[in-house]
């Protein structure tokens, strides 16, 4: 059966994709083929929101069949790149060249001269995606996104907490700002300026953990 497209609507679908990701990570025998659900939570809390100021509304679209969810596209902050999920049981040629037109018509960046640019990330092993990339004339840029997996199930060695050091959950007031604080400093190459903006304005970090409050609340 032939998916149907659409975009992105309301609350529901956010977590309608969560956990088509969860179902997807398990077809692909706990290999991330697809975007784990703590990178789609990430990316639109953060990448999009806080980064690029743009809601799932703007730049998710989903495909369906019988109601289901089979694929999503979006990017992983604002204009200009596409990351696709697809369940592998759908995975045709058709979709593929489907989904990578809807990308390039609503998801496409624009530069000072006019110029238009995407940038499509394809898995090594996606053959599909490679060649389907290759005839509309993408060419593949250098370097690689790594990916490091460890299996749970094999033995690991007993790690020693420092001395002086404790791990305990956040709480808010001062910690609140500190980390802020800590996160400008560590993102941005020590720099004081983006310690101190993090730090005065909270709501970037309010967004990330909206998931946390939603999910517990």
């Amino acid at each position: 059966m032939k998916p149907i497209f659409r975009p992105y609507q309301t609350e529901d679908d956010y977590w309608r994709m969560r956990e088509f990701l969860r179902q997807v990570f398990l077809i692909n025998n706990r290999y991330e083929r697809s975007w784990h659900v703590a990178r789609f939570d990430y990316a639109r809390w953060h990448s999009c929101l806080n980064c690029a100021n743009l809601h799932l509304e703007d730049i998710a679209f989903l495909w369906e069949v019988e109601g289901e969810i089979v694929a999503f596209l979006m990017p992983d902050g604002g204009y200009g790149e596409a990351h696709f999920s697809i369940n592998p049981n759908f995975g045709t040629l058709e979709l593929e060249e489907e989904m990578l037109t809807v990308a390039e018509k609503r998801l496409k960046a624009f530069g000072p001269n006019g110029s238009r640019s995407l940038r499509i990330w394809a898995p090594e092993q996606n053959k599909l995606r490679q060649s389907v990339l290759e005839k509309r004339g993408y060419t593949k840029e250098k370097g690689a996104e790594h990916q490091w997996r460890y299996k749970i199930e094999e033995s690991r060695p007993k790690v020693e907490i420092p001395k002086g050091y404790t791990i305990r959950s956040q709480e808010e007031g001062l910690e609140l700002l500190e980390r802020c604080y800590a996160s400008g400093l560590s993102f941005h190459s020590g720099d004081i300026k983006y310690a101190v903006e993090n730090r005065d304005d909270c709501t970037w970090y309010r967004n990330i953990q909206s998931r946390s409050r939603l999910y517990n609340g």
